[in-house]
């Protein structure tokens, strides 16, 4: 039987397993799942034996094996078929999802994908300049043999979180599951309400030092934030501003919102013109 997939995933990079297995050791919880970045590795001599002792130490913790190669924004050198075999081996090794960017499959064919078997698949398409219109990405991504899509992009403003959000009303009851979120600091909304919008999965960082801009603490996300339990009924407000995204008033707020045991939520809502936020609220 799968394993049931968790609705928090926390991206962990290092240079080495050992450094990855010290960050995950932090998240014990069922309810967050580790995303392992393994292009930032330095050294794969012995990698799957030493990533199945990894995993048996951390009691095999709901994981996905991620590869990123450089054309697609991450830090892998090797081809197409050196970031398979990776992935491959990450799989036999235990985690029970890859990531792999649409851009080696173009490359390597629908062929590729079934080197990961029995793993689930999350074919994922990321913009770091801009959002795009998203509706031919999503199209383009949903004809594909696999388990999940991912769409993530560059906010540019506040706005473009609307874009997710629209993706995400029109589609996340279709299959393949669909997981979409805004990156930067204009993009910390779509992640903190991914949830309630649909997505599948969120992602956060491990605490003050995110692999991809905008991420949120995990720890926050499920204290402070409480993002896998708001419901339609939830109020929201927000602090507006250039550097909202630093704000104090948050957490504030937050915790005074559950000290009074208020379904509402706070959130942060970087924006360098007034009029780009109004049109979100509205």
């Amino acid at each position: 039987m799968k394993p049931s997939t968790p609705r928090i995933f926390v991206t962990l990079a290092g240079a080495t397993l050992a450094a990855l297995e010290t960050q995950a050791s932090r998240f014990t919880s069922p309810a967050v799942g580790c995303e392992f970045r393994l292009d930032y590795l330095q050294d794969f001599t012995q990698f799957e034996a030493l990533l199945r002792q990894m995993l048996t130490r951390l009691h095999f913790p709901p994981a996905i094996a991620t590869c990123r190669r450089e054309e697609a924004g991450g830090a892998f050198k090797g081809s197409v078929e050196e970031q398979a075999a990776v992935l491959a081996a990450a799989v036999r090794a235990g985690c029970q999802w890859v990531d792999i960017e649409v851009e080696s499959i173009k490359k390597g064919g629908h062929p590729l994908l079934g080197q990961f078997q029995p793993a689930r698949v999350i074919a994922s398409y990321h913009n770091y300049r801009r959002t795009p219109s998203l509706g031919s990405v999503y199209r383009q991504l949903a004809r594909l043999p696999v388990d999940m899509i991912k769409l993530a992009t560059q906010a540019e403003h506040l706005r473009d979180s609307l874009q997710i959000r629209q993706l995400l009303k029109a589609h996340h009851r279709k299959a393949p599951k669909l997981i979409a979120l805004a990156m930067g600091a204009s993009g910390i909304p779509s992640r903190l309400l991914a949830l309630l919008w649909g997505s599948a999965i969120t992602y956060a960082s491990p605490g003050n030092h995110a692999v991809v801009p905008g991420q949120v603490a995990a720890d926050l996300m499920r204290s402070i934030y409480r993002v896998d339990r708001l419901d339609q009924r939830t109020l929201l407000y927000g602090v507006v501003g250039s550097r909202a995204s630093i704000s104090l008033s948050p957490p504030i707020q937050n915790a005074a919102f559950q000290a009074k045991h208020v379904n509402a939520f706070f959130l942060p809502c970087a924006a360098s013109q007034l009029q780009h936020f109004l049109i979100v609220a509205r």
